[in-house]
């Protein structure tokens, strides 16, 4: 069985377990500003790049959708976005 480190689909908003780069483009080229630890990012898109996804933020920038660097936040039900 394979383990699947990125998010794929149904990202609403996620936190920074690690620090994490926001770039500019989706090929992570031209960075943009390194956040520290725990920030919440709400995440517009999930969007592919080659065989891995990147994680479009409500600016319209991107960072990592690797699950060792970011978690999916999740509400209770009654919670709308």
């Amino acid at each position: 069985m394979v383990e699947c480190y990125y998010y794929f689909s149904r990202v609403k908003k996620v936190k920074a377990k690690t620090n994490v780069t926001r770039y500019y483009d989706k090929s992570f080229k031209k960075k943009e500003r390194i956040f520290l630890k725990e920030p919440v990012f709400d995440v517009t898109s999930v969007d592919g790049y080659g065989k891995t996804t990147r994680l479009r933020v409500s600016n319209g920038k991107y960072i990592t959708s690797n699950m060792d660097y970011v978690q999916k936040l999740k509400y209770p039900k009654s919670h709308s976005i």
